[in-house]
């Protein structure tokens, strides 16, 4: 017999930043950085990150952050439960290669995703 899955009630506030123009293999472990933090601190790690990644996802966190002030959320009791980083779309481009051959230049999109809720 399978269990049950465990519905969580509280309500969720999520962002996206879609088609950012960075790889998700960068985007990634800045990301790892912030699962799971409340909002105020994932904001002040995100600052001293030298990472061009964490601009992008300050930028979603903090629009998650204005989605939950405007639904009437306390922005202090909110902590990052999900933040993914999906591969997104590809620029092709070609590149001369050795004896006359093209080689591919493969420019990648990255989309950042992050859902806040409410402190347990």
């Amino acid at each position: 017999m399978a269990k049950k899955k465990q519905v969580d009630s509280r309500p969720a506030y999520r962002a996206a930043h879609k088609q950012c123009r960075m790889s998700v293999y960068k985007v990634r472990p800045v990301i790892d950085l912030i699962r799971g933090m409340d909002a105020g601190q994932a904001r002040e790690v995100l600052k001293f990150t030298k990472k061009r990644a964490a601009l992008y996802i300050d930028r979603a966190l903090l629009s998650a952050m204005a989605n939950a002030q405007q639904a009437g959320a306390d922005v202090q009791d909110l902590v990052v439960a999900e933040a993914t980083a999906d591969g997104g779309p590809q620029f092709k481009r070609w590149k001369a290669g050795p004896h006359g051959r093209a080689r591919p230049i493969l420019k990648r999109r990255s989309h950042i995703e992050i859902v806040l809720k409410p402190r347990q």
